[in-house]
C-alpha cells in the first residue's frame, strides 16, 4: 500500500494457524521456495470492517464490512535458500486493496519440556 494512504482494520477475523517445525532465519538474496495454499471452504471464519483513507485529503477512498470465509484467506509460504519461512496471509478487499498479516513461526519442540 503506498505510504500515502492509511488503512484501519475494525472487528476481528479468527487467525488462520499452522505449527511448524522451522524457525524464521535471516533474509538471503538466493532463490526462495514460493507455496501459495487457499482453501475451497465456505466455512465462515469472521467478521472484516475497514475503511482506507487518504492521509492529505482524509478523503474515505473505500468503506465495507463483510463476513470472511476460509477461501477469502489466501495464505503464501516463502522459504529462502537459508532455511528461513515467512508466511505471508491476505485478504483482498475491494477496489484493488488487500490486507496482509506476515508471519514468522518460531521453533516448536517436539516434545514439551515436561515430558519424560
Amino acid at each position: 500500500m503506498p505510504s500515502h494512504q492509511l488503512a484501519r482494520v475494525i472487528g476481528s477475523v479468527l487467525p488462520v494457524v499452522l505449527l511448524l517445525g522451522s524457525a524464521c532465519g535471516v533474509g538471503s538474496i538466493l532463490e526462495a521456495d514460493v507455496r501459495t495454499f487457499r482453501s475451497e471452504s465456505s466455512q465462515e471464519i469472521g467478521v472484516l470492517t475497514w475503511e482506507i483513507v487518504e492521509c492529505k485529503s482524509k478523503a474515505t477512498l473505500s468503506r465495507a464490512s463483510r463476513t470472511v470465509l476460509a477461501r477469502d484467506v489466501t495464505i503464501t509460504s516463502n522459504r529462502d535458500a537459508a532455511g528461513g519461512v515467512t508466511f505471508d496471509k491476505r485478504i483482498d478487499l475491494e477496489g484493488g486493496f488487500y490486507i496482509e498479516l506476515v508471519e514468522c513461526p518460531e521453533d516448536f519442540p517436539a516434545t514439551s519440556p515436561d515430558s519424560p
